[in-house]
Order: structure tokens, then C-alpha cells, then sequence
């Protein structure tokens, strides 16, 4: 009932000629999912200034790149170059760039990330996860551009484009690779090294490298080869430290402020990547001075790094990491708007 209550309230605005950040036409999103993504979509917004519009619309007889600058038009912002549309029809994705967020998401990438991360899960009837972990993603790309040159933030790029790929007679290959379950590891940076490499292998969720609760962890979370390729190649340059105390080590970037930290073990296997403690330590942060935080001092795994524990600006981080703060517009967030329908011009 409280979800009704508060989509309810999200559409008050709707036919008031009030902008629209979300529409469903196609009835994919619960209440619930409307609610995250508009939140999620908001702090982006917040923190960066781009406009995020999300688009669930019936098939038409435009082509989709002429619908998507349609929708965008009707939904509020008329070709913004500092905005984005993620656009899901039943026969296609498309993701449209404005001319701003060019340099921070290339046509490749967009591509990429629909292909190999938005068609799997919309097709496997994870429309809202497929969404949110894109945001997720798109986030952190506009971060790395305005931490590389802060200016870019309100500067124009060459052009805006965007990429697209059919839901129709098209096949994903998620399954096709089949590579050795990877072993645990002699030494914790072995380990480290060793999960990069399982990240080419991203459907391999019993793979030994693993502990035995972030095995039964992924057997549930929807992990594609777009999002573990997003994983390996944002820690591609870091440069660890890692900080071992008795069976548990923590590795921290040196070099590299919005990757977060991983948490492994030692067991009778080996030194193993503990992804459930690093989910139940680590909090991902959206329009602030940081990427991520961790969430309380008092955890067990954490009680022998007490010491490497350090408050930076009111939010825990590990000593030795790197601490740059992100650039932010701190503009207020628009006020999220819903509708079932998709307006047009």
C-alpha cells in the first residue's frame, strides 16, 4: 500500500506538463522499483547536474532513434547536451547521449553496456536491476571524466549520438565461454590478481577463489559480462595495498579514490575474495565527496584493522587509500516524476 501511495503521489504532476523522469509504458517496473530508480536517478542529478530520463515505452512505427529524440523532447528537456535517456522498447534499447556526457560515455560503451548488461537481465525479466546497476555504472564514468578534468562538467563535447541495439533475433552470449574454475590463491595479492581474472568469467559463481557465502551470494545476484567487465576495467590501474592480519587481509587503492575496497581470507583452499563481507561493509555513496564509506567500525572482520580505520571528512575510510574528493555541481535534485504512459510530441 505504501508503494500505490507514494507512485500515486510521483504521477500528481504528470499531466500538469510537469517534466517526466520515468514512464512504463510496458509495465515492467513495480512501485518499489520506480521509487529506487527515481531516488538513484536524483542524487546522480544531484551531485553531477546530468538530467537522467528512463523511458519503458510501446513499439511504434518510428525507428527507435527518432522516438528517442520524440520521447526525450515530450518528457521535458528538448536535446539537453548535459542529459541522457536509457529508452526500452520491446524490440530495442537505446541509450541517447546529449552532447555534454559525450567525453565520459562514448557510443562504444553505451553499446557495450546494452548489449552485454541491459538486453541480458530486461530479457531475463530483471528490467529494474538491469537499470539500476546501468546507473550505477554511468555514475561512475562521469565521475572518472570531472575527476580528470573537473571543467567538463559543463563543457561541450564533439556531439551528442548514442548507441542501440534490437530485442529481436538477436542472441546473448552470457553462457558461451567456458573457462577452468579459478583456484584460491598462495598469498593474498595472488588472490587479487586471481579475481580480476575470474572477472572474465563472470557466470562462474562456484569458483573456488570464492568463499563458500559469496558463492551462495551470487548463486542469487544478477551478474552479467557488461557489469564484471565495468568491475575489471575500473580497477585495471589501481594499485593496491593490502593489509593482512591473521586469516583476513583488506586491499585498499592507492592510486584511485572511487574503488572500493576488497576483503579476503585465508581457509584450508587458500586466500579466498570474501564478496559478503565486502557488501556488508562497504556502502556505496551517491552525491557526496566520496564513491564509498564503510558503514561502522564494530564489524568482526574489520576489528583487527581498527587502527587502519581513519575518518575523512565524516566518512570511515582505510588509511593508506586515496582520498580525493569528487567534483560537485550540489545542485538540488528535480522533484521525481512517473507515469505509466510516455508522452509524445
Amino acid at each position: 500500500m505504501r508503494g500505490t501511495i507514494w507512485l500515486a503521489a510521483l504521477c500528481l504532476a504528470c499531466g500538469s506538463g510537469a517534466p517526466t523522469h520515468l514512464c512504463d509504458e510496458l509495465e515492467m517496473l513495480s512501485a518499489d522499483d520506480a521509487h529506487r530508480l527515481a531516488r538513484q536517478r536524483a542524487l546522480i542529478e544531484r551531485e553531477s547536474g546530468v538530467d537522467i530520463r528512463i523511458a519503458l515505452a510501446a513499439a511504434s512505427d518510428s525507428s527507435i532513434e527518432r522516438d528517442a529524440l520524440a520521447l526525450y523532447a515530450a518528457l521535458g528537456r528538448k536535446r539537453d547536451p548535459h542529459a541522457i535517456l536509457y529508452l526500452i522498447r520491446p524490440d530495442a534499447i537505446r541509450i541517447a547521449i546529449g552532447y555534454d556526457i559525450e567525453p565520459a560515455v562514448v557510443d562504444a560503451r553505451a553499446g557495450d553496456w546494452i548489449v552485454n548488461h541491459l538486453r541480458p537481465l530486461h530479457r531475463a525479466g530483471d528490467t529494474a536491476e538491469s537499470l539500476r546497476l546501468a546507473l550505477r555504472m554511468l555514475e561512475e564514468q562521469i565521475r572518472r571524466s570531472t575527476l580528470s578534468d573537473p571543467r567538463r562538467r559543463r563543457r561541450f563535447g564533439s556531439g551528442g549520438a548514442g548507441a542501440t541495439a534490437t530485442l529481436v533475433a538477436a542472441r546473448d552470449t552470457q553462457s558461451t565461454r567456458t573457462l577452468p574454475a579459478i583456484a584460491a590463491a598462495p598469498t593474498a595479492r595472488d588472490a587479487l590478481d586471481r579475481y580480476r581474472a575470474w572477472l572474465d568469467a563472470p557466470l562462474d559463481r562456484g569458483a573456488p577463489l570464492l568463499t563458500e557465502s559469496s558463492r551462495v551470494f551470487l548463486s542469487d545476484w544478477p551478474l552479467t559480462r557488461g557489469y564484471a567487465a565495468f568491475v575489471k576495467h575500473r580497477e585495471s590501474r589501481c594499485q593496491f595495498r593490502i593489509i593482512e592480519r591473521n586469516e583476513r587481509a583488506v586491499a585498499v587503492c592507492r592510486n584511485d579514490s572511487l574503488v572500493a575496497p576488497h576483503f579476503l581470507v585465508r581457509s584450508t583452499l587458500g586466500w579466498q575474495v570474501d564478496l559478503v563481507a565486502e557488501a556488508r561493509n562497504v556502502v556505496n555513496l551517491s552525491s557526496g565527496p566520496f564513491a564509498w564509506a564503510l558503514r561502522t567500525r564494530g564489524d568482526p572482520f574489520l576489528v583487527p584493522f581498527e587502527d587502519e580505520i581513519v575518518d575523512v571528512e565524516g566518512f570511515l575510510r582505510l588509511q593508506g587509500g586515496d582520498h580525493t574528493r569528487i567534483p560537485a555541481a550540489r545542485g538540488p535534485a528535480s522533484q521525481p516524476r512517473f507515469a505509466r504512459s510516455c508522452p509524445r510530441e
